[in-house]
C-alpha cells in the first residue's frame, strides 16, 4: 500500500444532523436499501417521551417520512418529532435525488453467498 495525497473537495465540518433534545440519540444512518434515501434510526434516552427537531446541514432534506423496519415511507413528517420512551423511531430522508419515495416499491433482498461470520449485525457501506 502507498500513501498519496486526498483529492477532490473538503468535507464539511458540519455534522450531516443534529437533535435538538439531549435525550434523543441516533443510533444509526444508513442508506436505504432501495438506494433513494437515508434511513436514520433515533432512540428516546430518557424513561418519558422526548419531543425534538432535527436540525439538517445543507443541503437539507426534501422530505422526511415516518417508517418502520421494512424502510418504506408511512406518514410525512412536519415539525416536532415524539420519540416514545425508551423507544426507536425510523425516519426515511428523501434527499431529492431519485424517484417520490412514496412511489418506491420494495424490491426483495438478494441473498448474498458466503460464510457467515460472527458480525452479522455490521454492514460496511463503501461509496
Amino acid at each position: 500500500m502507498l500513501p498519496s495525497a486526498a483529492r477532490g473537495t473538503k468535507p464539511s465540518a458540519l455534522p450531516r444532523l443534529r437533535l435538538s433534545s439531549p435525550d434523543a440519540l441516533v443510533t444509526g444512518i444508513k442508506p436505504s436499501d432501495d438506494g433513494q434515501a437515508l434511513i436514520v434510526r433515533l432512540w428516546g434516552a430518557a424513561g418519558r417521551a422526548v419531543q425534538t427537531d432535527i436540525v439538517w446541514s445543507e443541503p437539507a432534506p426534501k422530505r422526511l417520512w415516518r417508517s418502520d423496519a421494512s424502510e418504506r415511507p408511512l406518514q410525512p413528517l412536519e415539525g416536532r418529532l415524539t420519540i416514545p420512551a425508551w423507544g426507536l423511531v425510523t425516519v426515511r430522508v428523501d434527499l431529492g435525488t431519485g424517484p417520490n419515495p412514496a412511489r418506491v416499491r420494495a424490491r426483495p433482498q438478494a441473498k448474498r453467498p458466503g460464510p457467515v461470520t460472527g458480525y452479522g449485525l455490521i454492514r460496511v457501506i463503501r461509496g
